[in-house]
């Protein structure tokens, strides 16, 4: 090892069968607490599911392509994602590798010695990633295919940089992005929310659902400032961040089409009603407030992304990713597995979804097992699927009235 620190003492950690050292204090955080800018070196293994889905993400990109890729890890901490996708990503013919942190950068050599990888295939810098992503391709002339950037916080103030040094050709680049700044996004902090990602939000019970949306609306708006466009493939909200994959493509038409899926919730906290609206620009008058259910003063959120969630196309590779040996190693398979299954069907229903706890709440009754309410909500004309956003979450196109009459049918 080149690091001579004793407070580093690195040991040798595994994840999906690629190796790397880890300083020790930062192996075993004493407390979730623990994990963040305190950490002489980032990496937090309950975020296996984020490394594990760009792998099989990345994988689906590539066959999209042509030529092989390069890929920018612009926050890389261990360097174990770069290492990972150079490793397990048959499309990508160079990683950059960035990290702010001197120590981080040592780690990543070694990292990078450790698994063999040869200095053709990378190359290290030690820059601010905005600094970086703004300059890339002015130093260069050339963009990179993939950009990720998956910071502890907002990722806010990168994204205008990314959208600078990413490629549009042949069928646009794929972006990576992360936001660990959950309550923000999912309306805890309002002011916040408005001033980071350009908009409002309110709290509901699909809050999950919303916070996704917000983000992906951010990433579109930062993207139509330089006259592109964006295209999510997939998107995942779980254990307190959200993680949207999207490709980025050039064109005024491909602007205007993001412009038209960008709209607003209308939530009614007396009733639990809600709607959501894609924005009319050509309109000038506002509808009314007022619930349609209960008369009361309904808030409204956005605007907001109400387009779709993930590509059918994306989602269906995944799931046929998922009976390869090697994705059935990878730490988070059962939880990629799951939310295949629970997120495949998202994009059929409206953009929110019904908590039928906080219904049953609301109505001071019980409530039957989803499987019930869904052979129930089938038997009224009413299709339904559960949701990834929440374990007791329902998206149906059954409205308020009709889930609560639901309910009560069951207490008689």
């Amino acid at each position: 090892m080149k690091i001579r620190n004793e407070e580093y003492n690195p040991i040798e950690v595994e994840e999906a069968g690629v190796k790397f050292f880890l300083p020790e204090k930062d192996s075993k955080p004493e407390s979730e607490k623990k994990i963040g800018k305190s950490m002489s070196v980032f990496y937090n293994p309950r975020m296996t599911i984020n490394r594990d889905l760009t792998i099989c993400v990345v994988n689906t990109y590539s066959k999209q392509r042509t030529t092989k890729l390069s890929y920018c890890d612009s926050m890389a901490a261990t360097g174990i994602r770069a290492i990972r996708l150079l490793k397990q990503c048959p499309g990508i013919e160079k990683v950059h590798i960035n990290d702010l942190n001197p120590i981080a950068i040592e780690t990543i050599k070694n990292n990078l010695e450790l698994n063999e990888v040869p200095s053709g295939q990378y190359k290290l810098y030690t820059k601010d990633a905005k600094s970086l992503l703004s300059h890339f391709h002015e130093d260069t002339d050339e963009y990179f295919d993939i950009i990720d950037i998956d910071p502890f916080g907002s990722p806010c103030q990168y994204i205008p940089a990314a959208m600078q040094s990413i490629s549009v050709s042949e069928g646009g680049g794929l972006l990576c992005a992360t936001a660990t700044d959950t309550p923000v996004l999912f309306g805890i902090k309002k002011e916040a929310c408005i001033r980071k990602y350009l908009t409002s939000p309110i709290r509901t019970d699909f809050l999950k659902e919303m916070g996704t949306r917000i983000f992906i609306y951010y990433l579109a708006k930062i993207a139509n400032l330089f006259e592109l466009y964006i295209k999510p493939v997939i998107s995942i909200s779980a254990n307190h961040f959200v993680r949207v994959f999207l490709l980025v493509r050039k064109g005024i038409l491909g602007v205007n089409s993001n412009i038209r899926e960008f709209g607003t919730y209308q939530y009614c906290r007396n009733c639990l009603h809600r709607s959501a609206e894609k924005f009319e620009y050509s309109k000038s008058t506002m509808k009314s407030n007022l619930c349609p259910i209960c008369g009361e003063t309904m808030i409204s959120s956005g605007l907001l992304w109400l387009g779709d969630l993930h590509n059918s196309e994306y989602m269906t590779n995944l799931e046929g990713q998922l009976a390869d040996s090697l994705i059935q190693s990878f730490p988070s398979y059962i939880q990629m597995k799951k939310f295949v299954e629970l997120a495949k069907n998202e994009n059929k229903f409206p953009p929110y979804f019904y908590s039928i706890p906080k219904l049953a709440d609301s109505l001071n009754c019980t409530y039957p097992s989803l499987g019930k309410l869904r052979e129930h909500l089938k038997e009224l004309g009413h299709n339904s699927s559960r949701t990834h956003f929440d374990p007791q979450g329902l998206k149906t196109t059954a409205s308020i009235v009709e889930m609560k009459n639901l309910l009560k049918n069951f207490q008689s």
